[in-house]
């Protein structure tokens, strides 16, 4: 049943993801993902929500953590986390199509008080949490995407079966990863709404002792948990999100790398060269021109 479900899925996410590349749906929060072959391993940051893969096969590395997910299951990402993801198995006839959807914190809260259930314990909680799909919810992906195709529906529908996805999420496998994260003043939510901090203030010069007590936290605990969820030190995630919005930046407006690294944050353009070289293999030009080939 469940792969049936997918495969229905499957072909509503091909009919709109026509071709490679990123398509946003009519619905905000929804996201469809389509390549045709394989690569190797890059660094990106994955954020916070669900992971749907529909085709193909990819695999995404953090610290020591290595999770091939497929056609099947789904990957709850409880937190803003830099990866390496490579994608494992794709070709033209059979893509890597990946279903994304983004989770709203307060939905989720509110899921988590209507419905009982026990949160896992502080050290069981990773932030990639794969299990396998469960029909209910890939029902709930059918009847969101198909709101695509009825505008006149959207406003109404959406948010209601986006609420139901939010139950189901916190009421089945991926329920006690959910729960920890959501319990306030844990560890790991101080350490989430510093990530959280990071990626929508990277650009800031802020020290880390600073957004330590923004969260509540002492300097040494601060890094000691942010080093345990994210597998990076706090210095290193905003750097690897200022890179990555640098890169961005370069593909999709065809800014140059001085004025790149200016707008995340670099005083120094040879800086932002050492360390872009660092992340990606090459130098910024050199990679901006092999991914517009």
């Amino acid at each position: 049943m469940v792969k049936a479900l997918c495969q229905q899925l499957a072909a509503s996410a091909l009919g709109i993801a026509t071709g490679e590349g990123d398509f946003p749906t009519e619905i905000p929060n929804l996201s469809l993902h389509r390549q045709h072959g394989t690569n190797g391993p890059m660094p990106c940051v994955y954020p916070r929500g669900l992971i749907v893969p529909l085709g193909g096969k990819k695999q995404a590395v953090y610290g020591d953590q290595i999770v091939d997910y497929e056609m099947g299951s789904t990957l709850l990402v409880t937190l803003d986390m830099p990866v390496m993801s490579q994608i494992l198995e794709a070709s033209a006839r059979s893509p890597s199509l990946i279903l994304f959807l983004k989770l709203d914190a307060a939905r989720l809260v509110e899921a988590a008080q209507e419905i009982e259930g026990t949160p896992a314990a502080d050290d069981c909680v990773p932030p990639l949490s794969l299990a396998p799909a469960d029909p209910g919810l890939v029902e709930a992906l059918i009847r969101l995407l198909a709101l695509s195709r009825e505008p006149q529906l959207q406003r109404s529908l959406a948010a209601l079966i986006e609420k139901e996805i939010a139950l189901r999420l916190v009421s089945g496998a991926h329920g006690p990863v959910l729960r920890r994260q959501l319990i306030v003043g844990s560890p790991k939510q101080k350490i989430a709404n510093a990530m959280r901090w990071l990626r929508d203030n990277f650009v800031e010069r802020s020290a880390i002792d600073s957004l330590a007590a923004r969260v509540g936290m002492s300097p040494t605990s601060f890094r000691q948990h942010f080093r345990e969820v994210a597998g990076t030190s706090p210095l290193q995630y905003q750097k690897q999100l200022r890179l990555q919005a640098a890169r961005q930046l370069m593909l999709n407006t065809g800014a140059s790398a001085t004025t790149a690294s200016d707008k995340v944050g670099y005083v120094s353009p040879s800086q932002f060269s050492r360390e872009y070289k660092r992340l990606f293999g090459s130098a910024p030009l050199d990679d901006v021109m092999r991914h517009k080939r």
